[in-house]
């Protein structure tokens, strides 16, 4: 009796093995689509999370509303659970980090993202620190971290409009100067603070914050549901915040 036809059936189902085992996709594949799903999942909560709570801060609840201020919208203010402003850099040095450790090296996004991150750790160490007396709340300070690692791993791999991040940052570089400009020439406990007088600010008090949206906006993806999520809860917060500096300056007004 003739062993050749078993053999060659058996030849042929390994080689079937072969090829399956090589075209179909692997456990450290499907582990990687599994993980990318449940992350996506928890970042699309933290954001509706923090959209929620950021529309929660709009409303005049003394607890809540001291969370949110910084700068000078706490003069006068109990100062009791706030730190430095010039603690700022800490998690924008942290996001920097945050952002190499999460994201590929051939990713877009994380680039535009660290554009923008490297500039606001310089000017906020180098070019326009905030003044001694600057206080922003702990709960904020501690937020910014959770913040920046969460964006760290939001942004897409390729935005839709990244050349929107590049106006953004443009624009709010040069907002920054002119408040920086602006709060040497008012230094002044004495003198009424208004905002300065340079050209975005002749159309909006705070294009600073205008600014920062657009820069989010330019790091968005269509396909992306935890980007779009981000952005909305840019835009929520810093219109509250846009809120609450716009009061200010009408109660400095004579």
């Amino acid at each position: 009796m003739s062993c050749e036809p078993t053999s060659r059936k058996m030849k042929g189902n390994t080689n079937c093995v072969a090829y399956n085992a090589k075209n179909s996709p692997g456990l450290t594949e499907m582990f990687d689509v599994q993980l990318s799903s449940t992350l996506e999942i928890v970042l699309d909560t933290f954001w509706v999370a923090s959209i929620g709570a950021a529309l929660f801060s709009a409303f005049p609840i003394s607890t809540v509303n001291r969370w949110i201020m910084h700068g000078k919208l706490i003069r006068g203010a109990d100062a009791s659970g706030f730190v430095p402003k010039k603690w700022f850099t800490h998690f924008y040095a942290y996001a920097i980090i945050a952002a190499w450790i999460f994201k590929a090296r051939e990713s877009i996004g994380r680039c535009w993202l660290l554009v923008h991150l490297w500039r606001r750790l310089f000017e906020q160490a180098v070019l326009f620190p905030s003044s001694e007396s600057s206080k922003m709340h702990v709960s904020a300070y501690l937020y910014g971290f959770i913040f920046y690692t969460a964006v760290a791993l939001t942004v897409p791999v390729q935005p839709c409009f990244p050349s929107l991040s590049i106006i953004g940052n443009a624009i709010q570089f040069m907002s920054h100067h002119a408040l920086f400009m602006n709060r040497w020439l008012q230094r002044s406990d004495d003198v009424k603070k208004s905002p300065p007088e340079s050209i975005w600010f002749r159309y909006m008090n705070c294009p600073h914050y205008f600014a920062e949206m657009v820069i989010y906006a330019g790091l968005v993806s269509s396909e992306s549901t935890p980007s779009l999520l981000c952005l909305v809860f840019v835009c929520v917060s810093l219109l509250v915040n846009w809120r609450n500096h716009s009061r200010f300056y009408a109660q400095q007004r004579p």
